[in-house]
Parts: C-alpha cells; sequence; structure tokens
C-alpha cells in the first residue's frame, strides 16, 4: 500500500489501542508481555500482531466487519473438536479481535516437493472429520458464519454476480469480455442443474473453509496432528468445495505445475490420493463411485462460491486499496468459463 493509502491497522492510534487492548486482556489472565509487538500481516482485510510472552507468543488477529465473525466461530469450533482448533485467550465479538496461542509451525514449512505430501495424509480425514461434526450444528454455527452458500441459493448469487459489471471488470485489464459474460449467463441453466445434482447426493451441508491453504494449517511436523485456522470467509456450503483451494495449495507448494489442477477427474495420483483419503469419511453418506462423482461436480459448483467471497471482500475495502484483488472475481468466473467449456459434463 502506497503511504498515500495506509492500513488502518499500521497507523499509531489504531496500533496504540490494539497494543493496550492486548495487554489489558492478557494481564487478566497473569500473562505479561514480555517484549515488543511485532506486525507479522498487515492485509486490506486483516491484521496479525505477534506478541511475545516469555519463550512463546501469542498472536492477535483483527479483521475489516465482513470477516469479523472469526472469534465467535472460533470458539465455537473449539468447543465442537479443540483437537483441531486453537482456543481464543480473549476476544471483542463486536470488533471481530481476538488473541490465541501458538498453534506451532504452518504446514507449508515442510512441503518442498510431492513426497512430502505423506506428511499429510491424516490431515485429510481429519478435516472432513471436522466438517462431519459441524453438519448437526449449522443452525447453532450459523449466527458466526458470514455467508450462507448452501446450494439452493447459489443459482440466485450467481445469477445476481453476473449483473455486477463493475465486478467482472467487463472489457477492462484482468477483467471479463462481452462475449464471456454472454457465455457465462448461458451457462445459468446448467449451473442450476448442477446444484441440483449435487443436492441429490447424500453428503450433507456442513462449514466450508473458503482459504483453507497450507498457510492456515499448523502442523506438528511429524503429519501425526493438524490445527485448522483463518475461518473468517467460511461459508455454510458443500463441505467439498473447501478441497479446491486446499489441493491447489498443496500442489503448488510441492512442484506440480498450474494446470495439474485444472480438471478434477485428472487430478495427479498424488493429489487424487489425498482426495479419496478426505472422501473416505464421507461414505457413511454416500457410495464411494457417487462422492467421486459428487467431489467433481462440487470443484465446478464451488468456484463460482469462491469468485462470490471474492465480490464481497474486495467491495469492502478502503476503495483506495481495491485494485490489487479486482482481477480475482473475473479470474475465478474465467477459470469456471474454460472448465465448463472444455469438456462435456455430466
Amino acid at each position: 500500500m502506497t503511504a498515500a493509502h495506509p492500513l488502518i491497522w499500521t497507523q499509531p492510534a489504531w496500533l496504540q489501542e490494539a497494543h493496550a487492548w492486548i495487554a489489558q486482556n492478557l494481564a487478566y489472565q497473569g500473562i505479561p508481555v514480555t517484549g515488543p509487538i511485532e506486525q507479522i500481516h498487515a492485509r486490506p482485510w486483516s491484521t496479525i500482531l505477534r506478541v511475545p510472552i516469555g519463550e512463546s507468543a501469542v498472536y492477535f488477529k483483527a479483521a475489516i466487519p465482513l470477516l469479523a465473525r472469526e472469534p465467535g466461530l472460533t470458539q465455537a469450533l473449539y468447543r465442537l473438536r479443540p483437537d483441531s482448533i486453537l482456543p481464543v485467550l480473549a476476544a471483542d465479538l463486536e470488533r471481530g479481535w481476538m488473541i490465541q496461542p501458538d498453534g506451532g509451525p504452518m504446514l507449508r514449512a515442510c512441503l518442498k516437493t510431492p513426497a512430502d505430501l505423506k506428511r499429510v495424509e491424516k490431515l485429510m480425514p481429519s478435516f472432513a472429520g471436522l466438517q462431519i461434526a459441524t453438519a448437526g450444528r449449522l443452525e447453532e454455527l450459523a449466527p458466526h458464519v458470514p455467508f450462507d452458500r448452501r446450494l439452493d441459493r447459489l443459482p440466485a448469487l450467481f445469477e445476481q454476480l453476473l449483473e455486477d459489471r463493475s465486478a467482472m471488470r467487463i472489457n477492462f485489464d484482468n477483467g471479463l469480455s462481452e462475449d464471456q459474460l454472454h457465455r457465462l449467463r448461458a451457462l445459468l441453466p446448467r449451473y442450476r442443474e448442477m446444484c441440483a445434482q449435487l443436492s441429490a447426493y447424500g453428503v450433507p451441508p456442513a462449514l466450508h473453509h473458503d482459504d483453507f491453504h497450507d498457510g492456515n494449517i499448523f502442523s506438528s511436523g511429524e503429519g501425526s496432528s493438524f490445527i485448522f485456522s483463518d475461518w473468517g470467509e467460511s461459508c455454510l456450503a458443500h463441505p467439498f468445495f473447501s478441497l479446491i483451494i486446499c489441493l491447489r495449495s498443496l500442489a503448488e507448494r510441492t512442484g506440480f505445475p498450474d494446470e495439474a489442477t485444472d480438471v478434477p477427474e485428472a487430478l495427479p495420483p498424488e493429489l487424487a490420493r489425498l482426495r479419496d483419503l478426505y472422501l473416505e469419511p464421507w461414505e457413511r453418506f454416500e457410495t464411494r463411485p457417487n462422492l467421486l462423482a459428487a467431489f467433481n461436480l462440487a470443484w465446478r459448483v464451488g468456484m463460482v462460491n469462491r469468485a462470490l467471497t471474492w465480490r464481497l471482500v474486495v467491495s469492502s475495502l478502503e476503495p483506495a486499496h481495491r485494485p490489487d484483488y479486482t482481477h480475482a472475481v473475473p479470474g475465478w468466473l474465467g477459470e469456471f468459463l474454460t472448465l465448463m467449456e472444455r469438456q462435456q459434463y455430466g
């Protein structure tokens, strides 16, 4: 960000207020701050501060109002699955502020080659188990989840998105053309059919992590346990949507070419194995062949869901901070269009 348009998180008055809140809330718990607080992450939508406490550290997070339900959701998830979620040490639910302990090293730190994917095999059923646990608790979780993208809502949301020429940057750089927009609109009936087909399978709606990448997963290093974090962009949705970002981040980190995850039916064997491990816990709801068919459908349907999230995030930013991210919505829609036209599906 330019000096003329600094992020609110970097401004002295905001930092002073955040530092005071951190010190006060840790003091309530008898935890002294033992060194300078460091800002380790600052994006237009959120920031993270590292707070030293003796030999360890805790982490403070703040987010824009659109994503400010994360502390409440994290608290609810910790009650549900304390083995997979970090506790919230302090929270301001109105402002969307929270403090959490150190989750350990990021998963990405131990991923360099395809062989390293062995380290994350236990991750897939663990995350599926967490989602399954949320499936029966959606009404309880709903007040803490920013987006409702259940399958019966998605076609109308997609249609509304296709009326937002600004979000799609029609005829601008890094945007869609009039012809692409026309072709996307022609796909609306097919998208409705895909949502209906996906809904007909026995997989229930659950909590979808819409930013489930290797930087939001913490690992013990040996691949025996995992912590899942950064739930700010979560949706009530089809759970399989979460594997789009997850598998792509793992592929990128371990050296696969971009095209390795272009088509869900043609994943490399190492990634297909992770998909299969993820799907195994869902066999209580559906047969194996049906789960694979649902996964392939969800990949396509979920690309539109990701564009919907980016539309809301970008529009929630200060105008000066939007230009760096306006490519995201047309990028996801363009990729969805290419995949749909690449092969006849269904």
